[in-house]
C-alpha cells in the first residue's frame, strides 16, 4: 500500500510540475511584438499674414504688425524644420515677382520684378528666402516649438503690380533629425 501511495504521489507531483511549465507542442515559445510608426508632422502659427498696401523699395516685417509665427513638431519623432520662399503673383493684369536672395539693387538696371522674402528664427540670424529649402531649426523634439518672424522687402520702383494685390507663400518643412 505505502508503494501505491507513494507512486501516486510522485505522479501527482510530476503532473503538477509539468502543468506550471510552458511549453507548446512542437517546443516553439511565442514572442509578442510592436511597432509604432514614425509620424512626420509640422503646423505653423498662424498660417497667413497681410502686410499691408507697400509702397515699392518698401519693406514690411511681422514683428511690426505684432505676429510671430511658431513651428510645432506634431510628429513623434525629432525634426528638423526647412523652411523656403516661392514666386509673388498677382492678377489684373496677371504679373509675377521673381524671389531673390538679398534685396535687390534698385539703383542697377534690371531689377524689376525682384523682391525678397526672409524668415529670422527666435535667437537666429536671418533667412533670406529662396525656392531651395534652408534650415530653420535643428533637432526639434516631439512637441517642440521654433518660432520666427518674417519680413517682405517689395521690388523696385517701376515693377509690374502697382496698385494691385500680390500673393505668395512660406513653406515650413518637417524633415526627419538625421535623415
Amino acid at each position: 500500500m505505502k508503494g501505491k501511495l507513494l507512486a501516486i504521489f510522485s505522479l501527482v507531483a510530476l503532473l503538477g510540475a509539468a502543468l506550471s511549465l510552458p511549453a507548446m507542442a512542437d517546443g516553439s515559445v511565442p514572442i509578442s511584438a510592436t511597432v509604432s510608426a514614425k509620424s512626420i508632422s509640422v503646423t505653423v502659427d498662424p498660417t497667413s499674414i497681410d502686410y499691408g498696401a507697400l509702397a515699392f523699395e518698401e519693406s514690411r516685417s511681422s514683428t511690426a504688425l505684432g505676429i510671430t509665427f511658431t513651428a510645432t513638431n506634431d510628429g513623434n519623432v525629432n525634426e528638423n524644420f526647412a523652411v523656403k520662399g516661392a514666386n509673388a503673383t498677382g492678377t489684373g493684369p496677371a504679373f509675377t515677382w521673381t524671389i531673390q536672395e538679398g534685396a535687390p539693387s534698385c539703383e542697377s538696371p534690371g531689377q524689376t520684378n525682384l523682391y525678397r522674402h526672409s524668415v529670422t528664427p527666435a535667437g537666429g540670424s536671418l533667412i533670406s528666402l529662396t525656392t531651395d529649402q534652408q534650415d530653420l531649426a535643428l533637432g526639434v523634439a516631439p512637441s517642440g516649438t521654433k518660432s520666427f518672424t518674417s519680413e517682405f522687402r517689395m521690388p523696385c520702383n517701376g515693377s509690374d503690380g502697382t496698385g494691385q494685390t500680390a500673393s505668395t507663400t512660406i513653406t515650413v518643412v518637417a524633415i526627419e533629425a538625421g535623415s
